[in-house]
């Protein structure tokens, strides 16, 4: 028999018992009412050990739900959270049953709004969508199947975007750099550049070039912190200029010129 010596609140949805022995258990709220313990009531063993097994189930379910309010995830996902309250593979299964009979935990439909938020509210592309979503437990071939609900169209106003600010960001850098800053920003964006080459084509022809200017004026500020006599100064010059983005063969011709 096991008795109960006190009982107190712990938090919105615990309570501590404390037992004849000296030892303490916290327990959930749903354990507590379920059992009658706020009478104190004392437990015989079959009743306590039940106690116990159906306490570790509330406690879990209590950790479940309180991730899926904060996020949507997949069941693996959520799998692996519990897993790091309980190593109870059994009961972890069981806490997921339940929330997926409930409707609570859905891959399908947490993939399908995932997908056509991020294709009308983000600036993330498919590739980094996939990756994300695959991280967090979901299926690779649920996955694929649900990017096909990913719009081109919205695809392409978003590259778009992403294209026009990065070229008003690097207003001032040669062509070159322009383009190089662009594939750079689709791609961490989680978007297929080759696919956008001519998207980005677009966007460039319509930017113009006055790079042979740039690379006058350039060259003009540079002159004066390199000694243009000496062959390796004129040399770190001539690599300062190509990692900005300036053509070898334009530099020479400045130079020359």
């Amino acid at each position: 028999m096991v008795t109960i010596e006190s009982i107190k609140p712990k938090g919105k949805h615990f309570f501590t018992l404390t037992f004849e022995d000296g030892s303490t258990h916290v327990c959930h709220t749903d354990t507590v009412l379920k059992y009658g313990l706020l009478q104190k009531k004392p437990l015989d063993d079959a009743t306590f050990k039940a106690f116990k097994r159906d306490d570790a189930y509330y406690t879990l379910m209590h950790h479940a739900l309180n991730h899926l309010a904060k996020k949507d995830h997949s069941r693996r996902g959520l799998t692996r959270k519990l897993y790091e309250k309980s190593d109870a593979t059994a009961l972890i299964h069981q806490v997921c049953d339940t929330l997926e009979a409930r409707g609570y935990l859905n891959d399908q439909k947490v993939l399908t709004r995932t997908i056509k938020e991020a294709a009308e509210f983000d600036d993330k592309g498919p590739r980094h969508w996939r990756d994300k979503l695959i991280s967090e437990g979901f299926d690779a071939h649920d996955v694929d199947d649900a990017l096909t609900l990913y719009d081109a169209t919205a695809q392409e106003t978003t590259a778009r975007e992403l294209i026009d600010r990065t070229i008003h960001k690097f207003a001032q850098t040669p062509l070159r750099k322009k383009r190089q800053k662009v594939q750079e920003t689709l791609y961490r964006k989680g978007f297929d550049v080759s696919a956008l080459e001519g998207l980005i084509n677009e966007k460039l022809s319509n930017v113009g070039s006055d790079d042979t200017v740039k690379l006058h004026t350039r060259l003009h500020a540079l002159k004066q912190q390199y000694n243009m006599q000496d062959v390796a100064h004129r040399q770190k010059l001539i690599q300062k200029l190509m990692r900005e983005g300036y053509h070898y063969g334009d530099i020479v011709r400045a130079l020359k010129g």
